[in-house]
């Protein structure tokens, strides 16, 4: 029995590790299947468009604006992101511009197509759906309801004086939100 006892005492630590690695293997498969799933709690880090950098001494980060054309004057005008949103926080535009508010097709990873088997029928009721939304919200805001541009900004920010020293445009996606 001491024999055994020792044995055991020796592999602890490996018994120890091999159970670690199983419980965050987990939440590390569940994020590599699908972006969607959000593991409670969890151990991955936040990273993104999140993290502000320090450049020459100006913080530099990424900032959207969502624009629309006006009824009445059919200019290009930059939309009210917080009531466009409502009730969604705005700080979910990062997410929702990325996948295009949802109103186009998504590729999906080959691993998930073969493992989930998504329905393409219920697929194109979600961007529909997606869709009505979008073009509702555009009504509400006086713009027209077919087309929505999501203009991607990075901007630089004077430390000590805190102003906005630079703002270039880095990206422009046009969403067509036609029925």
């Amino acid at each position: 029995m001491s024999v055994l006892k020792r044995k055991l005492i020796d592999y602890r630590y490996l018994i120890g590790f091999l159970i670690l690695c199983f419980i965050l293997l987990i939440p590390f498969a569940l994020k590599i299947i699908d972006s969607r799933y959000e593991p409670y709690p969890s151990i991955i880090l936040p990273s993104g468009e999140w993290m502000a950098q320090l450049k020459n001494g100006n913080y530099a980060f990424v900032t959207y604006s969502l624009y629309g054309y006006d009824l009445a004057t059919d200019s290009l005008r930059k939309l009210d992101t917080r009531e466009f949103l409502n009730p969604i926080p705005p700080t979910y535009i990062y997410g929702l511009s990325s996948i295009y508010f949802g109103v186009q097709e998504r590729k999906t990873p080959f691993l998930r197509d073969k493992l989930l088997m998504p329905n393409n029928r219920d697929n194109q009721k979600m961007i529909n759906n997606s869709k009505f939304w979008l073009a509702k919200k555009l009504e509400k805001q006086g713009c027209r309801n077919t087309t929505l541009i999501i203009k991607v900004f990075n901007s630089q920010i004077n430390n000590p004086r805190r102003a906005i020293v630079k703002t270039t445009l880095i990206d422009k996606k046009i969403i067509n939100i036609s029925q």
